[in-house]
């Protein structure tokens, strides 16, 4: 099953990695560097790992789930196993605690509902602002017609001409 990658999980890794500042938390190697002005120098490759799979809704953008690792730390350790006693599993064990990773765990299979992607880009656009990362929010992109001189609602050729919709209208009374 090919899990999709979404604008939030592309930001939701971006936070990871910043809150790591850079650095694996395995081993501490450092592998990037975030300038003032926002540039950033990647000296390794550093990714965002979720233990138990991205395909996990409930758990997709917990922090308990979610480690800044370098490629050669996120290849040795693999990933979540049923018997628990992988090195992933040993580590993440050692690193949140006994009843943390039995709360990880409780939460992983609470509930297997899709995650609402406005929600949580807003909650990950807040996160970000805690830790002081510049986001550009994208602004909608405006309609224009007459060969791309006036947007569509002030031009005087489209003023007055109605929509014409394809969809039929739904009744929402109970």
């Amino acid at each position: 099953m090919k899990i999709t990658i979404r604008p939030t999980d592309r930001l939701m890794s971006i936070l990871v990695r910043r809150k790591a500042n850079g650095r694996c938390e395995k081993c501490e190697r450092l592998c990037e560097i975030y300038e003032p002005d926002g540039t950033v120098t990647r000296l390794w490759k550093l990714e965002a790992s979720h233990y138990i799979g991205r395909a996990n809704e409930a758990t997709r953008f917990d922090y308990r789930n979610l480690v800044a690792l370098c490629f050669l730390c996120h290849q040795q350790l693999g990933g979540y196993t049923i018997n628990e006693n992988g090195e992933y599993d040993l580590w993440m064990k050692e690193r949140l605690g006994e009843k943390e990773y039995k709360m990880l765990k409780v939460a992983a299979f609470a509930t297997d509902k899709k995650r609402d992607d406005v929600l949580d880009m807003m909650w990950l656009i807040q996160e970000c602002k805690k830790i002081g990362m510049n986001i550009k929010e994208k602004k909608p992109k405006k309609e224009m017609c007459c060969g791309g001189k006036f947007v569509k609602q002030y031009c005087a050729l489209h003023m007055d001409r109605k929509k014409k919709s394809k969809e039929k209208p739904v009744d929402i009374s109970v």
